[in-house]
């Protein structure tokens, strides 16, 4: 090694030590991010039922749409991206630790996701999944951060204050870039950035096959065993606990895999069978009942915007749907009130009217 790159090294030594020393000091005690949970906890307190996904949900099910169905205050819990980890803390955190738990939640998924506990839990993913955590959480740091690189980001993380503020440095950066750009163009609003962006980065703009392909990788990235060995997968899962912390609060849990687009539907073939048949079992012997859409012809290629996102047909066939199931929904057979004449809804209680 000669003197100038030894020169170039102590040179940027020291300008990452200043710049971990200035972003400790901006930091400040704003290092730990917000708390979400508290305002959700209070949110969900006003719920009678709870539905709980990612965008999947988001796009899916027109929240107004099934509260006027099934007479009853409905609330979704989603975030985008979001996977199991962010599932088992919002359903602690949030659901089960509410003032007035709600009557029950319906958890929407796909295929394996409540097995891949790994899956998701990084960058801004990871910001997501701290806002609604509290600040012990052991479960959570046991199955979603035992990779062989988390002792290493645990220590980054504990004495550089660079690295823990990263995604807060990533957001402000691009907040700045985005009134950098927009000052430069004749008559763009300060806040057009960000709509252009979505417009432009829109998934119907992608390469389907791309984007598909690439969720697929993240998934066998995220998991060194067999995503289909059910039993294998589940003792370091995040779905006993969430089962757990609903339960020991006796709030009712369904859960409900979603339909998939044509071009993912099948797969996997017999794994996924298999898969799911075991996962049926083990719900129905936890006294979950476990709803699968997935192969519901109700919903067709017609009702999709992008990969597995349902669009505005899709997803007032697919409210309907989820309303029926609650035993509540408009049908032929129905009453003048549009109910049916079944007393007991899907849980096996008196219907509310």
């Amino acid at each position: 090694m000669t003197i100038s790159e030894i020169a170039r090294g102590a040179v940027a030594a020291a300008v990452f030590a200043a710049a971990c020393l200035a972003a400790e000091r901006a930091a400040g005690d704003r290092s730990a991010p917000r708390k979400a949970y508290l305002s959700v906890r209070e949110r969900v307190s006003r719920a009678e039922i709870v539905l709980l996904g990612n965008s999947i949900l988001q796009k899916g099910v027109d929240e107004d749409r099934l509260s006027a169905l099934v007479g009853r205050r409905v609330l979704k819990l989603w975030e985008g991206g979001a996977a199991s980890a962010w599932w088992f803390v919002t359903a602690k955190n949030a659901v089960a630790a509410a003032a007035r738990p709600p009557q029950c939640v319906l958890l929407f998924f796909r295929d394996t996701d409540l097995t891949l506990p790994m899956y998701r839990t990084d960058g801004g993913y990871r910001h997501n999944i701290e806002v609604m955590s509290t600040d012990d959480e052991p479960d959570l740091r046991r199955l979603a951060y035992r990779s062989r690189w988390e002792s290493v980001a645990s220590l980054l993380r504990r004495n550089c204050a660079l690295y823990r503020r990263r995604d807060a440095l990533r957001r402000t950066m691009e907040a700045a870039l985005q009134t950098f750009v927009t000052a430069r163009v004749p008559g763009a609003a300060r806040d057009s950035f960000p709509r252009l962006a979505e417009r432009v980065f829109d998934e119907d703009n992608m390469d389907q096959s791309l984007l598909d392909g690439a969720l697929d990788d993240a998934e066998a990235v995220a998991e060194d065993a067999d995503p289909f060995d059910f039993q294998d997968r589940l003792p370091a899962s995040f779905l006993p606990l969430i089962l757990d912390v609903l339960a020991e609060k006796h709030i009712p849990l369904v859960l409900v895999r979603t339909r998939r687009d044509s071009s993912q539907a099948d797969e996997h073939g017999e794994a996924m069978r298999g898969y799911i048949g075991a996962l049926e079992r083990y719900a129905a012997a936890r006294g979950v009942p476990l709803w699968d859409f997935s192969a519901d012809e109700r919903i067709g290629p017609e009702h999709f915007a992008s990969g597995d996102h349902l669009n505005a047909e899709g997803r007032a066939v697919f409210t309907g749907m989820v309303a029926e199931r609650l035993g509540l929904a408009e049908s032929p057979r129905s009453d003048a009130q549009g109910l049916r004449h079944d007393p007991r809804d899907a849980f096996g209680r008196a219907a509310v009217p």
